[in-house]
């Protein structure tokens, strides 16, 4: 059973973006978004569909960073949430990695509920990645799938060893290239987690901010987030 969430949609735009070389618009809404345990987050939602993506930031960004990957995202058939976590621009309480993931389990609740999605994705970078995995682990919303991008080994109180082995759904493993060490340290971590699961190393000079870049790069890591969503949504 779903958890009690409540939305107020704040303001609803058609927004202009470049996908592509042509100029498409993307249905957009600035909502407040209420976590489970009463927190008044600033969350924006795009796009349409049944297919949703929760995109989770680190602790050293925020959701305008990912506004362009979520408009990307909502033009290839995914409505997409982005929010800012406890503590950053417009949301309230203060920064905590131990209640964080109930932020996340929040903006899923709020695209089942509230936006018509039937199965959500949830996808984090950083320390963002870590808190999402955390997130998976509630009891309140099971996720389609999750994608890890720049994995790390801990948050505060979140240990990956202690989220990731219990996650039996499809995980995809994000990491880019040129750091070894980097690499085999996301193995590891991989290693801790049982299947399904994959790894993707992707450019290490790809700007996950200007996608319409990015997807011109061959085996660009954004191209494949987009193809292992939609083979893992169906």
């Amino acid at each position: 059973m779903f958890s009690s969430i409540a939305v107020v949609v704040a303001a609803v735009a058609l927004t202009s973006t470049l996908v592509g070389g042509c100029a498409t618009k993307s249905k957009q809404s600035e909502i407040v978004l209420l976590s489970p345990d009463g927190f008044k987050l600033s969350a924006t939602v795009y796009g349409e569909g049944p297919k949703g993506i929760v995109l989770a930031h680190d602790d050293k960004s925020n959701k305008a960073f990912l506004a362009p990957l979520a408009y990307y995202l909502s033009q290839h058939g995914f409505r997409v949430m982005t929010f800012n976590f406890r503590g950053y621009e417009g949301s309230e309480g203060v920064p905590d990695p131990a209640l964080m993931d109930r932020d996340v389990v929040g903006a899923g609740l709020s695209l089942v509920r509230n936006f018509g999605v039937r199965e959500v994705s949830y996808v984090g970078f950083g320390t963002g990645a870590l808190i999402v995995a955390k997130a998976a682990t509630s009891p309140d919303l099971a996720p389609r799938t999750l994608v890890l991008t720049g994995l790390p080994a801990s948050y505060g109180t979140i240990e990956a060893s202690k989220v990731l082995p219990p996650l039996f759904l499809p995980k995809l493993f994000m990491v880019p290239s040129g750091d070894d060490s980097l690499i085999e340290r996301t193995k590891e971590l991989m290693n801790l987690a049982p299947n399904p699961k994959e790894l993707y190393v992707y450019p290490a000079n790809e700007n996950w901010f200007d996608p319409n870049s990015a997807v011109s790069i061959e085996g660009s890591g954004i191209a494949k987030l987009v193809d292992y969503l939609r083979r893992e949504g169906r």
